[in-house]
């Protein structure tokens, strides 16, 4: 009877075992669906949105190959604000990758930005400070200067020689604010 007894203390050490070894499976399959689905809706404003409210710090390089390191400190529809060793506006369709410290979650999440200042509102306010800046705005086109204004989709730089830039802002890839 002692047999029989140990065979079936046996059999349902087994099937306990094969219960446990089911739902730790179940239970990562589940986490690695999950993980796909936010995968799938992950957006890189959500991705920064995480970042900014974590504080984290990132690597962005943008379409032109410049890259920003530095703490997300805002994100926009339009813009992602970085604290660098000087703070630099990143327009959003400029980001090309963004690159996270180890340890940091790597999946993007389908979130959105809620303010809704875009790159022309931020540069007109930095403009109304007289902010010297540096203004990138595709391949190697790079200008810097005082804000002067701005105004119907166009900021004005005057350089320290007095000549002026016009510049697109939509076409704005960075502005690295260099004083106030």
């Amino acid at each position: 009877m002692a047999d029989g007894h140990d065979d079936s203390v046996a059999r349902l050490e087994r099937w306990a075992a094969d219960a446990r070894v089911g739902r730790e499976s179940r239970r990562r399959r589940t986490r690695r669906d999950l993980h796909d689905v936010a995968a799938s809706d992950s957006t890189v404003e959500g991705l920064l949105v995480d970042r900014a409210e974590r504080g984290d710090a990132v690597a962005i390089t943008t379409v032109t190959g410049s890259t920003h390191r530095g703490r997300v400190v805002a994100t926009t529809p339009d813009a992602v604000v970085l604290e660098t060793p000087a703070l630099t506006i990143v327009a959003m369709n400029a980001v090309a990758t963004v690159a996270g410290d180890h340890g940091s979650p790597a999946v993007a999440s389908p979130r959105r930005a809620t303010a809704d200042l875009g790159m022309e509102s931020m540069v007109a306010a930095l403009a109304g400070e007289g902010a010297r800046v540096r203004i990138s705005h595709g391949g190697d086109g790079r200008t810097s200067g005082r804000l002067q204004g701005v105004g119907d989709g166009t900021a004005t730089l005057i350089a320290d020689d007095g000549s002026y830039t016009v510049v697109v802002v939509e076409r704005v890839v960075d502005v690295v604010i260099l004083d106030r």
